[in-house]
């Protein structure tokens, strides 16, 4: 009995498509982290209906090519491969975050900006919980389809990254300071600048939220810092809250759980913008303003949600862009035209904006919000 689809079927029209959908992918040079058209437009484009278009699509997705995004489409894991020669870029995402996720998502298109054209591929490998879980990495570790390897994962333990270190092809590290080659942000200058800015303005109880610490020694560093730096400014470090993800709901839950414990706080610096927007989101919730009770920062810029948001939000930015510098380094290694064993640290600048913007007052000022006596104006 033959199996195979026949051109007088469904499954034919449908796979058929798959092939042409391909193909576009291809054509025009579209890569991971990039969205297709809508369905309605394919639909169009090809002359198939509108249910032909959704199996097709399902079966990419079954593939692993692409992924539904609710309310945006479907985004582009990676491309079908066709002709030999095209190098294949392996980047790992970490996908407890969400592959929406704007970090994730700005970080594909940097990937797809750099490795565009008929030449590369960009393979996503997904880190996961599961992975941590079991001890199982041979997903990344014994990889022997990739060209170059891309590591921005902070959760793939030390062990790992070592191993990784030693495989048989180009791998660059971004963000992971003890490992090499890469890029990664001087997060020791990026706590005092926020920490000179804050206590310059008066604040004396300073929170710190970021996500939970287990597998994720960048994030221990972080809280070491900030405990560093409030002990060389004499004051209380034990506003600490460490649990969750970077997103907006980590930072709203654990905002209120801040502001439910009766610590006084008049200040709280997140890891990124994602989890500020929750915190903004709780300050609010709790009947306080911002700035005026609270004002609050951001450890790590995040595409434009600093700019859009309202108040807009203190931050931390690179002066380079890590995720630029390290592709435009894979690449070169990629290609034969670099070798390097190191590379280096990137500053960060603050930019304030008007989250923090309140009057001045005096070092010392005890700021601390108060329903009993109403909140405190700027």
């Amino acid at each position: 009995m033959n199996s195979e689809p026949n051109e007088s079927d469904g499954v034919y029209r449908y796979r058929r498509l798959a092939e042409q959908i391909s193909a576009m992918m291809r054509a025009e040079s579209l890569q991971a982290g990039d969205f297709l058209p809508a369905e309605r437009v394919l639909a169009k484009r090809f002359k198939v209906a509108f249910l032909t278009v959704r199996r097709a699509l399902a079966f990419l997705a079954e593939k692993g090519f692409i992924r539904k995004i609710p309310r945006q489409g479907s985004m582009i894991i990676q491309i079908p491969p066709n002709a030999a020669g095209r190098k294949r870029i392996g980047i790992t995402v970490w996908l407890e975050a969400g592959s929406d996720h704007p970090a994730t998502l700005a970080r594909l298109a940097t990937a797809g900006k750099n490795f565009s054209g008929e030449h590369y591929d960009v393979i996503v490998i997904y880190i996961t919980h599961e992975m941590l879980k079991k001890n199982d990495w041979t997903g990344i570790t014994a990889r022997n389809d990739l060209d170059g390897l891309l590591v921005t994962v902070q959760e793939i333990p030390a062990a790992v990254l070592k191993q990784l270190e030693q495989l048989p092809l180009p791998v660059v590290f971004q963000g992971l300071p003890e490992h090499r080659p890469g890029y990664w942000i001087d997060a020791a200058k990026g706590m005092e600048l926020l920490m000179d800015y804050l206590t310059e303005r008066g604040h004396r109880h300073i929170a710190m939220i970021t996500r939970r610490t287990e597998n994720c020694p960048l994030v221990e560093e972080r809280i070491r810092l900030f405990r560093k730096s409030c002990g060389q400014r004499g004051i209380s470090d034990r506003n600490i809250f460490a649990a969750g993800d970077y997103n907006r709901n980590s930072g709203l839950e654990n905002t209120l759980n801040l502001l439910q414990s009766g610590c006084p706080v008049t200040a709280i610096i997140y890891d990124d913008d994602t989890m500020a927007q929750g915190g903004l989101d709780a300050i609010q919730q709790a009947g306080y303003t911002c700035p005026g009770d609270i004002a609050i920062t951001s450890c790590g810029e995040v595409g434009q949600i600093s700019r859009n948001t309202h108040p807009s939000i203190t931050t931390l930015r690179e002066v380079q862009d890590t995720s630029e510098l390290c592709c435009k380094l894979l690449k070169q290694i990629v290609d034969g035209e670099l070798i390097v064993s190191g590379m280096g640290q990137i500053p960060q600048e603050l930019v304030v904006r008007e989250s923090t913007m309140r009057a001045h007052v005096r070092p010392g000022t005890d700021l601390s919000p108060s329903k009993q006596n109403g909140p405190i104006n700027p």
